[in-house]
């Protein structure tokens, strides 16, 4: 009889780790494998397979989320998430695939004695064989055991999604796809501001974009900002007012490992996407106007003074963050050897292969032969 995988997400459509690793089985394993196992990817937020009318498609897509039996038959042998969720205990055993964070304490300081984590103690975790994560750093705060109980090892194999960023020319026909669309030269400098979601939504003075407008137009760069999509920084209004900055948000591209495939220079703050994009060890800024008061509600485990662990300018304003974007855009980069360090400290794994490695894990678990 045959295996049966689940593999499931709650991101919609998005390329993340649980859609990479079901491409990857498509295209390499499923001919080697068809005789002994079945994979359902299943994603909580994009069912139109199910060829269902609408009405139901809503029911059952928001309903998946407790209850995943509902949009498929039968049982399952094992399950692999990126989205957590105590539904899941009641089919198998299964490992989650760390959403990635790197940088901030997880779950949050203000979250640990929340019924949330409570039903994740309760149901889900006693079912978790493993944690998929980047590095052997992530087990140190990532459902830390002296804080959450649980038996779950952590495998440092590496997340699919950041496979991609290695196919140099996929990337390239990203870029040139993305500067076609906005008439933009190929040669034009990209930078991308994504910060991170705030519990308590913060706004800047943004009168000093001007400014930085005019620099950008003398360097022939543009300035991509991209809001996390549960509340932003600046109004979009007053990003669509200057002409070389470019409103970036997750509608109009959902995937955040597209934005840093086609860009030079990355601006966060506590954000993890800096953790995925030191694999292309370029540029990065990090604008940290409300660092202690971060730190202080959410909780970070990474010390922000440490250059290994922050590798690039921490700037409090807009006026210096302008002066750091200047030096960039000048060709100044001082923090190149630095990230050559924080790439190994974040990444046990400096490849293309974490697909690979997670499906050779799952591979050995279910018992199948390739």
């Amino acid at each position: 009889m045959k295996k049966r995988l689940l593999l499931y997400t709650a991101y919609g459509t998005l390329k993340g780790n649980i859609w990479t690793m079901y491409d990857y089985y498509c295209k390499n394993l499923r001919e080697k494998l068809d005789d002994q196992l079945e994979v359902v990817y299943l994603d909580a937020k994009a069912i139109e397979s199910q060829n269902l009318c609408t009405v139901k498609s809503f029911i059952r897509r928001n309903a998946a989320l407790f209850f995943p039996e509902l949009m498929v038959n039968g049982k399952f042998n094992y399950w692999v998430t990126d989205s957590g969720g105590n539904f899941l205990s009641r089919l198998s055993r299964g490992i989650e695939v760390a959403h990635g964070y790197g940088t901030k304490q997880t779950p949050g300081l203000n979250e640990i004695r929340s019924l949330k984590i409570k039903l994740l103690s309760k149901f889900f975790l006693k079912k978790l064989d493993a944690f998929i994560t980047l590095s052997d750093f992530d087990s140190t705060y990532f459902y830390e055991r002296s804080l959450i109980n649980h038996g779950a090892e952590y495998l440092p194999l590496g997340l699919p999604r950041n496979d991609r960023l290695f196919e140099t020319n996929r990337n390239n026909m990203l870029r040139q796809e993305f500067c076609k669309k906005n008439n933009i030269n190929i040669e034009s400098r990209l930078i991308l501001y994504a910060p991170t979601w705030r519990e308590e939504p913060k706004k800047i003075d943004s009168s000093y974009l001007v400014k930085l407008n005019e620099i950008l137009k003398e360097e022939s760069a543009y300035f991509l900002y991209r809001p996390h999509h549960h509340g932003g920084i600046f109004s979009k209004e007053d990003i669509k007012q200057l002409s070389n900055f470019i409103y970036l948000d997750n509608m109009i591209m959902p995937d955040s490992q597209m934005a840093i495939s086609i860009i030079d220079y990355l601006i966060t703050d506590y954000s993890s996407i800096f953790v995925d994009f030191l694999l292309l060890n370029k540029p990065i800024v990090f604008f940290v106007f409300d660092l202690d008061n971060y730190k202080n509600k959410r909780g970070l485990v990474i010390d922000y003074d440490n250059d290994v662990m922050t590798p690039g300018p921490k700037v409090l304003d807009l006026e210096t963050l302008i002066d750091e974007i200047h030096k960039l855009l000048q060709g100044k980069d001082e923090f190149y050897d630095i990230r050559s360090e924080s790439r190994r400290f974040f990444h046990n794994n400096l490849d293309n292969r974490s697909t690979e490695r997670i499906w050779s894990y799952l591979i050995k678990k279910l018992n199948l032969v390739e």
